[in-house]
Order: C-alpha cells, then structure tokens, then sequence
C-alpha cells in the first residue's frame, strides 16, 4: 500500500509513540507501530500508475498553507478488527486539501481504498490496528479513557508513505506553502 498523508509535528509524534509502546507493553498491540510513523491520511492506494504523482503532489502542497487540525477524543472503526483512532475535527482546509488531493490521485490510482473516498473519508490518527480484538478493546478503551486528547497539531507538510523493507516509510516530502 501506498498514501498521501501530512507526518504530525514532533510533539504529537513523541505523544502517539508513547501511546502505541504503552499498548505494546500493557496490551500485546503492535501493528499500529508497523507504521512508524504516526500522521493524518488523505489518499491510499495499491499503487499509483503515473510518473507525474510526485510533481502533482508538489503542486498541492506549494499552494495549501499550513494550517492546525484539532483533534476531538477518541473513536472506533469497528468490524472483526476493530481500529482504535484519535478523532481529527473536519475543518474547511482540511476538507480542501482531502479534496484536491482526491482530485488528482484518484485517476492515478491502481485499486484506492474506499475509506479515503470523499464519501467515507473520517480524519484520524491511528492508536490500535487490526490486532486490538474486540475481547482488549474495552480494556484498553477504558485505560485511554481519562485521558486529554483534544489536540491542536500544526500541519505542515505532506509526504509519499511508500513500503520499503516492510515498513511504510516516507519516501517524499513536501512543505506546505513554501513551492
């Protein structure tokens, strides 16, 4: 798999780290750290079928400005591997660069996934992935319970999240603004 996400700045970073190490220790819940590298997903596909990707995604990272997204608590996708998520509030640039980015990824796309679709797309940041079985999640739903998670992180940039030696890696980067 391949996407298009903004990276957290280095606060929020260091805050999801040591969330995904203390359900790694207190839960046995590793994958979220498969990707090692916490952030906001716009676009995610099996591949991209065009050499032009990384300059169209260049054009839309010079003309987005930097922005804060807000952060609301947590939430959950549910299903047979439910995912623990911190939720991202909807905010109008937010909105425009998932837009934009959808705009010129989507015909790239070689079999996107549905959930980054403009319909189905839900901000996040994920906690736990695929292996928070429904049997922990209450456990650990209550032991993040109490917990502050309205955050304001300052989106920056965007970057090419690309599998390398079986760890998702950022593979481009690009600031948001700057051309």
């Amino acid at each position: 798999m391949v996407g298009i996400v903004s990276l957290l700045d280095e606060s929020h970073t260091d805050l999801v780290t040591a969330i995904w190490s203390e359900l790694d220790r207190d839960f046995g819940l590793k994958n979220a750290a498969l990707i090692p590298y916490p952030h906001i997903t716009y676009h995610v596909a099996g591949a991209y079928d065009s050499s032009n990707i990384l300059s169209s995604v260049a054009k839309i990272a010079a003309a987005t400005a930097p922005f804060v997204a807000r952060t609301s608590g947590l939430g959950i996708f549910s299903g047979s591997q439910p995912v623990l998520y911190v939720a991202v509030v909807r905010s109008d640039p937010l909105s425009r660069l998932h837009a934009s980015l959808g705009r010129i990824l989507d015909p790239m796309a070689i079999n996107a996934e549905l959930y980054s679709s403009p319909g189905r797309w839900v901000p996040h940041i994920t906690i736990a992935l695929d292996d928070a079985a429904p049997e922990k999640l209450a456990a650990v739903v209550r032991s993040m319970a109490g917990r502050d998670f309205a955050w304001d992180i300052h989106v920056d940039n965007l970057a090419l999240l690309d599998e390398v030696d079986g760890i998702n890696r950022p593979t481009a980067k690009w600031a948001l603004g700057f051309g």
